[in-house]
């Protein structure tokens, strides 16, 4: 991301936008990580809540970036791994 969309996204009101950013960050760190590896569902949202993220916030940004950016895919049901 820009600087310019890291501001734009740690300015939400409510701080949300901020946390689900870091949550979405952590979920693509392990994911890049892990290479091949599919990675389970509550390991991503227990990963975020271990880097200061809700359990709700990890659960949106699993959502978004599989379903809305499309930068990960769920291959077999509650397993996840970066796009190709």
């Amino acid at each position: 991301r820009s600087s310019d969309e890291e501001s734009s996204v740690s300015s939400g009101s409510d701080g949300s936008q901020a946390t689900t950013g870091n949550a979405r960050e952590v979920i693509i760190s392990l994911l890049s990580d892990s290479r091949d590896d599919l990675l389970d569902y509550d390991t991503l949202v227990g990963a975020c809540v271990a880097a200061g993220s809700s359990r709700e916030e990890a659960e949106n940004a699993i959502e978004d970036l599989r379903d809305q950016s499309g930068e990960i895919e769920e291959p077999r049901f509650g397993f996840f791994q970066i796009s190709a």
